[in-house]
């Protein structure tokens, strides 16, 4: 059990247990904090280039004024699957894992005035949910490795504790792999540890193993007021609140390849569920100097998201005399707030009469501005390893439509910087875009739009000690079908 004093030191040891032990404080900023409308169909056919466009429900999440453009009430909504696959690699070696799912992005609501006696002056308002985050993959690779063993983190680990204070300075690592005889104290040192087998004498490899399931989603619950002035100037403003869930599962194992030693294997198992919630406002601009020519601003305030993680971690050794050992460690939970900097989109829109359109939109987020905080810890040193390990990113995002009656065909690209400052050795975590999309509305203003959009981007890691583990990169690859149907009225 862990002793009430020790909760502080608890809080510092969850931020760095995690298996994925590139800094903890970075991954969970990218996975907060990359975050985009998944929306409707029209939207996502266009790769999300919407900026200075408005007239779709989405937009009261990409530049509120957007919502201005409406002239008729509307309501939709849109589901849709997701095909996810990643490519792992590693020590090279590679392992393929997908995740499939049904996926629900949005609906919503709008209501316009804008047939009331005052064409000069108008307002219109929504409110719906929109999805913003997905977190659904898997990743698996094995492969031999000739240069370190996880081992070599439990015993760095538990360098210098006592091994009568082992569980209370590190319940989550090396106090399991002692449990499970995997590493043990010299008796002149008892302060130093040693691997079983002793690796630190001879080290001739081992086939290691690493999977990794992620599951969980976010999105906006949101509520938007917009204006039109003489039908040249729209501005808006959306409040939203952000909720969703994380779940992670990973499992990093280890076989022995030389017979003669009496471990055969051994697994590590790390456990995660997070719950978060954020509240924040969107304000957005767009003006129409010409009929053809839409110019649009949007600034997406800065926020706190507020998490809350549990965690657990087990060791399983398996050894050739048949001895089985588990040992598991007691369920660890901490609360922390991430201040997401805000971001700033400008767009720019050309409307040819009855042909069609072209939206160009610039998307900026400052990742280096984000910064952890809590009550029962010093954020410090993690908010300056944010600081100088990622940077500021620009997201191109260009879409198109073509009108052919009431029928349409949209295609759309985009293009996220990796925001990390120095990519060296691993893989760059960008996402390109390439999306497309039909559409239909009837006489009686039923409509229903298609899209279709394919991402690739990477992400790498190491499964455990930065500094002697080798790094995993996974390639993603990730297919969205989603399907809006809707009302004007």
């Amino acid at each position: 059990m862990i002793l009430d004093f020790n909760r502080k030191f608890a809080l510092f040891i969850a931020l760095s247990i995690s298996i994925l032990s590139n800094a903890q404080n970075e991954t969970d900023v990218l996975r907060y904090l990359n975050n985009s409308p998944f929306g409707t169909a029209r939207v996502s056919s266009m790769a999300g280039s919407f900026g200075a466009l408005g007239g779709d429900v989405t937009t009261a999440l990409i530049n509120p004024a957007g919502i201005g453009i409406y002239r008729k009430r509307e309501l939709s909504l849109t589901p849709g699957f997701s095909f996810n696959n990643v490519n792992s690699n590693s020590e090279g070696e590679s392992g393929l894992s997908t995740n499939n799912k049904f996926i629900f992005t949005n609906v919503g609501f709008v209501s316009s005035n804008s047939s009331s006696s005052n064409k000069d002056f108008y307002f219109n308002f929504s409110l719906g949910y929109n999805k913003t985050l997905d977190f659904n993959r898997n990743s698996s690779v094995s492969f031999f490795n000739y240069e370190s063993s996880m081992l070599f983190s439990f015993t760095d680990r538990a360098f210098g504790i006592p091994v009568n204070e082992l569980q209370i300075y590190d319940p989550f690592s090396s106090y399991l792999a002692y449990e499970t005889y995997l590493i043990d104290a010299q008796m002149d040192t008892p302060v130093y540890y040693t691997s079983q087998p002793l690796y630190e004498e001879s080290f001739s490899g081992v086939y290691q193993t690493n999977k990794l399931s992620e599951s969980g989603s976010g999105g906006d619950l949101f509520l938007n007021m917009a204006m039109a002035i003489n039908e040249k100037v729209y501005l808006g403003a959306t409040m939203t609140v952000l909720v969703g869930s994380y779940e992670m599962n990973s499992t990093f194992s280890e076989n022995t390849i030389i017979d003669s030693l009496l471990l055969n294997r051994f697994s590590f198992n790390y456990n995660q569920k997070s719950s978060f919630s954020g509240f924040d406002f969107k304000l957005g601009l767009i003006v129409k100097p010409e009929d053809w020519l839409r110019i649009g601003l949007a600034w997406h305030l800065p926020y706190l998201i507020s998490i809350e993680d549990s965690f657990s971690t087990s060791v399983s050794s398996q050894w050739k005399d048949g001895d089985l050992l588990t040992f598991t460690s007691p369920e660890g939970s901490i609360s922390y707030d991430l201040k997401h900097p805000g971001k700033w989109i400008l767009s720019v829109a050309l409307i040819k009469g009855t042909v069609g359109l072209v939206n160009i939109g610039f998307e900026w987020l400052n990742y280096r501005a984000a910064e952890f905080s809590s009550e029962d810890f010093d954020f410090s040193p993690e908010n300056a390893s944010i600081e100088a390990s990622l940077r500021n990113t620009i997201t191109a995002r260009i879409g198109g439509e073509l009108w052919f009656g009431r029928y349409n065909i949209r295609g759309g690209y985009a293009l996220q910087q990796d925001p990390y400052a120095n990519s060296e050795n691993r893989v760059k975590n960008f996402y390109n875009t390439l999306s497309a999309g039909a559409g239909m509305i009837s006489d009686n203003n039923f409509f229903i739009n298609f899209s279709f959009s394919y991402k690739e981007g990477g992400a790498s890691y190491y499964p455990y000690g930065k500094d002697i583990a080798p790094i995993i990169k996974d390639e993603l690859n990730i297919y969205e079908l989603l399907l809006s149907i809707g009302v004007r009225f």
